[in-house]
Order: C-alpha cells, then sequence, then structure tokens
C-alpha cells in the first residue's frame, strides 16, 4: 500500500516537479515542456492532443484515489494538472504553426499568467 502511495505522489507531482521549492506549478509547467516537445517532434499535435487527454484521465484518477488520504484539500505539490494544461496551450500553439521556441516561451508564459491571476470564467 505504501508502494502505491508514493507512485501516485510521484504521478500527482509531476514526477516530482511539484516537489521543488517555491512555485511548484511552474516548476511542473516547466518540466512538462521537454516531453510536450518530444511528443510534438515524434507524434505532431494529434499526439500531443491525445497525451493530454490520458495525462487528464490519469490525474483525475490518482487525484481521485490520493486525495481522500491527504490533509489539505489541493495541495501545491499536485501539478499533474498543470502537464495537462500546458500541454493544452502548447498544442494550440503548435496547431497555429508557432511551435518553436518563440512559441513555447509564449505558451509557456501565457500559460503561467492565466493560471495564477485565474481571470474570469476560470474558477480555479
Amino acid at each position: 500500500m505504501a508502494d502505491t502511495q508514493q507512485a501516485l505522489r510521484f504521478l500527482a507531482s509531476g514526477l516530482g516537479s511539484g516537489w521543488l521549492p517555491k512555485a511548484p506549478g511552474t516548476w511542473g509547467s516547466l518540466a512538462s515542456l521537454l516531453p510536450a516537445w518530444l511528443l510534438l517532434e515524434f507524434a505532431g499535435v494529434e499526439g500531443l492532443l491525445t497525451a493530454t487527454a490520458l495525462v487528464t484521465l490519469l490525474g483525475c484518477i490518482v487525484c481521485f484515489l490520493l486525495l481522500p488520504e491527504l490533509e489539505q484539500k489541493d495541495p501545491g505539490w499536485i501539478v499533474i494538472d498543470e502537464w495537462a494544461g500546458q500541454w493544452l496551450c502548447l498544442a494550440m500553439v503548435a496547431d497555429a504553426g508557432v511551435a518553436g521556441p518563440l512559441g513555447f516561451a509564449a505558451a509557456f508564459a501565457a500559460f503561467r499568467l492565466l493560471d495564477i491571476a485565474k481571470p474570469c470564467p476560470i474558477p480555479f
């Protein structure tokens, strides 16, 4: 059981990126960039969108199993949602034809800004 909890925590933390000090969401988003680039290179936008859907589903399952065991309702170290959100943003930018370093930087900055500011209608 302890091994299962450790595995769930590792996945929820974005393969450990959410455990880095200060700004775990930013670290999680940053850590997701290399896998996203590899997905785009080898599987294209469709592959990145498929992976985004799978990570979203995995995140839902992991959090469903993990959150009842935790004291905090929304621990900052859970960043699997940042991975999914960042990948969706990157897929949209890549689909628009701007998948190079500038497109990645713009997608990263836009995602972080919107994730932190949470403008209406973004509830959480």
